[in-house]
């Protein structure tokens, strides 16, 4: 004669319960129902999302990893950023984020860091003028636009980095440098 609880649906009223049960001094059963048919559907509402935005995260088709702020851990990472990288993405998780930077330019990616942390933004050059870079499984540099933004989920921040390849972007700007050059040695 212990006290019961369970939560139950009960599809012919559509809606969901807390049951509780006691026994009584009489040999009977006190039963208490209360709806808590709003609730679960904010739970699966909040789990239905959840999935929703895992899957955006894995497919996006740039690379994209989450950084704790406190750890500086990669809890996330998507396809993308694997790929990148050189790696599968599980491997990717559990690393920190100074693995995926130059070791000799870690004051700036600190730097960058802590902006990220405070404000967020975008950075395609460390506070030293060199560009901003990740580096592969293979040890390549490869030049890097970093775009952060710190958001609250479930009540833990989590920094976002978006991390898009700006090679050919440089290799063009500095073919149109060349040619600028060129053009105002030929007119001088």
């Amino acid at each position: 004669r212990e006290p019961a609880s369970f939560v139950e649906y009960y599809p012919t009223l559509d809606n969901w319960f807390d049951v509780q049960a006691y026994p009584n001094d009489h040999d009977g059963i006190a039963i208490y129902f209360r709806d808590i048919t709003e609730r679960k559907e904010r739970e699966q509402a909040r789990q239905r999302a959840e999935k929703r935005y895992q899957k955006l995260l894995e497919l996006a088709p740039v690379p994209i990893v989450a950084v704790d702020p406190r750890t500086g851990e990669l809890p996330e990472a998507n396809e993308a950023a694997g790929d990148l990288i050189g790696c599968p993405t599980a491997e990717l998780i559990g690393r920190t984020r100074v693995s995926l930077h130059p070791s000799e330019k870690s004051d700036g990616y600190d730097a960058i860091f802590k902006n990220a942390r405070e404000q967020g933004g975008s950075w395609r050059r460390l506070p030293d003028g060199s560009p901003t870079c990740i580096v592969t499984e293979h040890g390549e540099k490869t030049p890097v636009e970093i775009t952060t933004k710190k958001v609250t989920l479930q009540g833990e921040d989590i920094i976002y980095e978006i991390l898009q390849d700006i090679s050919d972007q440089l290799e063009y700007q500095h073919w149109v440098d060349t040619l600028n050059e060129a053009t105002h040695e030929l007119f001088n």
